[in-house]
């Protein structure tokens, strides 16, 4: 085990050494092939060591060194735009760098997740991170009462500045002054969870459940997997994104009925026109907003 991780988390991808533009070590057509004995799969498996490259530790910003692999003669003809000349594999240091100062190159874009279990370290605030939750559709019910004290999260939220005409002192210019936002005094209005399987079957009725499947990508077994009470397991990501089949579920577990409604009159699962584009509205931003947080 300890062989193993030393030389996992040194290892680097089998692209470092094939030709640049290479994705694995399927797709590479090695010039000498007394250079690449051994299957491709083992190359894409174990990857390979890089001689002083392996010893640099990981820095996404602050790494002053970068791998390129090599550019033949035959892909500098491919690519015409490039200045390049032809090369073997090398590392470039893009950035001064202080006498006795340590040098960093950059792993790539990897979760924590990744980093520990490969490397063994992670990283504060990683943007790269993500955590998965299961989501389903009692996760996203209306009409329901939010839990006992909640009160919605952006109702303290920063005053918002709204330009108004000054009085006289100030040559009739526009000034400005803070606004405070209204408070949503009803929380009905929003959407939250519910173990009720009559309120669940309500608010996710036929045709919140045919647009759930149009606008989410999901097929006839996954929407029927959720209607049985299972979840989907899905992402958000530590740069505040989530993953679109989340996003997607949350803006229709979020849309009023009456726009449900609207929608499944204009097009139909098995209509030869295309379904009409889906629009947001303020009020509909406000809510998903108070949903995502909660």
């Amino acid at each position: 085990v300890w062989a193993a991780s030393v030389y996992t988390s040194r290892a680097l991808p089998s692209s470092c050494y094939l030709d640049s533009g290479d994705a694995d070590a399927q797709s590479h057509k090695p010039e000498d092939p007394q250079l690449f004995q051994s299957n491709p799969d083992v190359w894409d498996e174990l990857g390979i060591m890089i001689p002083f490259l392996d010893m640099l530790n990981h820095e996404s910003e602050s790494a002053q060194v970068t791998w390129q692999p090599t550019k033949t003669e035959i892909g500098m003809a491919a690519d015409a735009e490039s200045e390049e000349e032809p090369h073997p594999p090398r590392a470039i240091s893009h950035k001064r760098v202080k006498k006795g100062s340590e040098l960093y190159c950059n792993y790539g874009s990897k979760s924590n997740q990744i980093l520990i279990l490969q490397y063994g370290f992670g990283l504060i605030n990683n943007s790269s991170d993500d955590v998965r939750a299961g989501w389903g559709l009692a996760d996203g019910v209306g009409n329901v009462a939010g839990p006992e004290g909640y009160s919605p999260p952006f109702n303290d939220a920063d005053d918002e500045i709204m330009p108004i005409k000054s009085e006289q002192e100030n040559g009739g210019a526009e000034a400005s002054i803070p606004k405070k936002p209204k408070r949503r005094e009803n929380v009905r209005d929003l959407v939250f969870e519910s173990t009720e399987a009559t309120d669940v079957n309500e608010w996710w009725s036929e045709a919140r459940l045919s647009l759930l499947e149009r606008e989410a990508l999901l097929g006839d077994s996954f929407l029927n997997m959720l209607s049985s009470g299972k979840k989907m397991i899905t992402v958000a990501f530590n740069d505040g994104s989530y993953h679109p089949g989340l996003l997607s579920a949350a803006v229709v577990a979020t849309m009023d009925d009456a726009r449900v409604k609207a929608l499944a009159s204009l097009w139909k699962p098995d209509s030869k026109k295309d379904a009409p584009n889906l629009t947001i509205t303020k009020t509909h931003q406000d809510v998903l907003r108070e949903y995502l947080a909660f």
